[in-house]
């Protein structure tokens, strides 16, 4: 097992097809799609579990030409389901050189074999796992079924044509166990859900313990779920779908960002010797601070994203297009990890959105971020009131509010903000803004500065012209002395 220094493990992907094989007869030949992996003096080819037609075939974006349709022995592949594919061979790629240089290992042919292929079962037992739930039953749907069996549609169409992640799918099973808590024979219909239904569903996850904020974000996915329902014919009523959470929530929470001096705390912060994942968390959080930009387009850029200076990002969220000029914070960051690349093209190297939120709590605490901040929150008519060091309650998305924060701070404008983060509108965009003591005191401090120079204008305009060319002549003898 050979160790490597710094970040010299760097790696090169290319996807490819290999040799088209015969088709059937009117039918272009189509073939694999593979990656090849080459890092120091190895090379590993991978098959990505997909066939594809090089007429349809972007070689340079290594990628299925996007709304192309290719056949395989007459079975047809979209391009979307082709490049899911191709995503998922090469994120288990990233993920295990990415745990190799952690580790600061030089991996061997069989040792990346074997980290890739784990990383694929993972994926294809997770895969397995959510069709599992889905049921993938095929029963003739009407108004007299129950909301468990249109939920076993929405879930399957959600696999099948919207590739639902993991994190999706949990999601929804759980909604449909909040429906459970308001009927425990399972014979609810949608039909059958009303205007005092919905108040029962909101009272029950009130009941559980849930703030007001995540109750009301429930009701919004039950509504979904049921908006589903009504396009198959359900008769689900408009005014459940309508219906909207009455639960009062806090205002004008204390938005968790760092300020500028805590944010030059962590920049300078030394990392503890061999805790390399610190070291990537930190680079990652510092370029969402300079940059806007959320974990999950922080993860997916590539270097061909930055051209000229520039950042040049579809986020993945919404998908917006945007343009973000480097400073030198996020400069500095891109520079370093294009002198070793991590490979397959990324900008840089990335870990998973848990380890960030962990290792990024863990940075702030042993750098001193310890500010008190109020944790303030709602449930049912009861209000909850507590402090806590900023380090506990931290987070990536932290990153974004603290652009946001000290973007106009420093002088940016809210239009200029807002076209970085992509927000529609300012009302969006205040969530993200808070205030520090500073900014809070000069907002009440102009009322002083403005009495303080009326009374200066006062005491000039009573002196005379003599007095006054002697206030002024001392004034510039000093200036310029």
């Amino acid at each position: 097992m050979q160790k490597k220094r710094g970040m010299e493990g760097k790696f090169n992907v290319r996807v490819f097809i290999n040799k088209p094989k015969s088709a059937m007869e009117g039918e272009e030949p189509s073939g694999q799609v593979q990656a090849r992996v080459r890092w120091k003096s190895n090379e590993v080819t991978f098959t990505c579990g997909c066939y594809a037609n090089p007429s349809k075939w972007n070689s340079a974006g290594q990628c299925a030409i996007n709304k192309t349709l290719h056949r395989h022995m007459g079975m047809p592949s979209t391009a979307h389901s082709i490049n899911i594919l191709i995503s998922n061979t090469l994120n288990a790629i990233n993920k295990s050189f990415t745990r190799f240089y952690i580790d600061n290992i030089i991996p061997t042919k069989e040792q990346l074999k074997d980290a890739v292929i784990s990383e694929l079962c993972i994926d294809e037992i997770s895969a397995r796992e959510r069709k599992k739930k889905a049921g993938l039953r095929n029963i003739p749907l009407n108004e007299n079924s129950s909301i468990y069996e249109y939920f076993d549609l929405f879930l399957q169409e959600g696999l099948k044509i919207d590739f639902w992640s993991d994190d999706m799918v949990e999601k929804v099973s759980a909604l449909i166990n909040h429906f459970k808590a308001i009927d425990p024979d399972e014979k609810l219909r949608p039909k059958d859900i009303t205007i005092d239904k919905m108040n029962e569903f909101q009272a029950s996850l009130v009941s559980k313990g849930l703030r007001n904020s995540t109750t009301s974000k429930w009701i919004k996915n039950a509504k979904w779920f049921l908006r589903f329902c009504k396009k198959k014919g359900a008769g689900v009523s408009q005014s459940v779908i309508d219906f909207n959470c009455t639960l009062k929530d806090v205002k004008d929470k204390e938005v968790i960002f760092l300020t500028w001096d805590e944010f030059n705390t962590i920049h300078d912060f030394v990392i503890p010797e061999g805790r390399k994942c610190l070291e990537i968390v930190r680079d990652m959080f510092i370029f969402s601070c300079t940059t806007g930009l959320r974990y999950s387009d922080i993860q997916a850029l590539k270097s061909t994203n930055i051209i000229n200076d520039t950042i040049h990002v579809v986020t993945e969220k919404t998908d917006h297009f945007l343009m973000i000029n480097l400073n030198r914070f996020s400069r500095e960051i891109i520079e370093k990890y294009r002198q070793f690349p991590p490979g397959g093209g990324k900008a840089m190297v990335t870990v998973s959105n848990q380890k960030c939120n962990e290792h990024i709590k863990e940075i702030c605490k042993l750098a001193g971020i310890d500010a008190p901040v109020t944790i303030a929150y709602r449930i049912g008519n009861k209000t909850y009131k507590f402090m806590k060091p900023k380090h506990e309650v931290i987070s990536f998305h932290s990153g974004r509010r603290t652009f946001v924060s000290l973007a106009l701070k420093l002088g940016a404008t809210p239009e200029e903000v807002k076209r970085i983060t992509g927000h529609h509108s300012y009302a969006m965009m205040q969530r993200y803004i808070a205030q520090d003591e500073e900014q809070r005191k000069h907002a009440t401090a102009v009322f002083d500065i403005k009495s303080e120079r009326d009374v200066l204008m006062g005491v000039i305009n009573q002196l005379t012209n003599q007095e006054l060319r002697e206030l002024i002549k001392t004034h510039n003898d000093l200036h310029y002395k």
